[in-house]
C-alpha cells in the first residue's frame, strides 16, 4: 500500500515524479515550495530549479515583506516581488489587504488596495490604518493571482 502526502494527497516515492519523494510523510512538491517561502536558501536554490526545468510550472515565490510604524502609529509596508527564478518583478499588479482580527476571530477587512511594483520590482505603501484599533491584531495580506501570503503586523517596529 502506497503513502500519500498530509498536505496534497500526492502519492508518494514515485519513481517517475520527482516531487514525490518522502520527506516525513509530506511530498517535496510542498515541503520545497514552503522551505523556499520561508526563505531556507538551499530549497529555494532548488525549487528555481526544478521551476525551470518544468516540473512546477505554477510555482510563485513569496513576496519579501516588512512592516514599519511611523510616528502617527501608521503602517509603512514594503513588498518586493520576485519572478519565480529570482529577478525583480517589475510593473507587477498585486493586492494588498490590512485585515482586523477581532476577539472571535471574525475577519474585518480594514484597507484593500491594488498596487503595481516599480522597476526594481518593490512598492512601499503608507496604510491609513493606525496600529489601535481596539486591541484587535492586524494583519496583511499579499494576494498575487490565486496566491495569498498573510503577515502579521504585530512585528512592525517604529520607522
Amino acid at each position: 500500500m502506497n503513502s500519500h502526502c498530509h498536505i496534497c494527497n500526492r502519492e508518494l516515492d514515485v519513481k517517475s515524479d520527482p516531487l514525490s519523494i518522502d520527506c516525513g510523510g509530506d511530498c517535496w512538491g510542498c515541503i520545497g515550495e514552503i522551505e523556499a517561502d520561508q526563505g531556507y536558501e538551499p530549497s529555494k536554490i532548488q525549487v528555481r530549479k526544478e521551476f525551470s526545468e518544468g516540473l512546477r510550472p505554477n510555482w510563485m515565490p513569496s513576496p519579501e515583506t516588512s512592516c514599519k510604524l511611523d510616528s502617527e502609529s501608521r503602517l509603512h509596508i514594503l513588498v518586493k516581488l520576485y519572478r519565480p527564478l529570482g529577478e525583480p518583478w517589475n510593473d507587477e499588479p498585486f493586492e494588498l489587504k490590512v485585515v482586523s482580527k477581532g476577539s472571535r476571530m471574525e475577519d474585518e477587512v480594514i484597507e484593500q488596495v491594488v498596487l503595481n511594483t516599480s522597476s526594481s520590482g518593490e512598492c512601499t505603501y503608507i496604510s491609513s490604518v493606525k496600529t489601535s484599533k481596539n486591541g484587535s491584531e492586524l494583519w496583511y495580506f499579499i494576494v498575487r493571482k490565486e496566491n495569498e501570503w498573510c503577515y502579521p503586523v504585530s512585528g512592525a517596529r517604529n520607522a
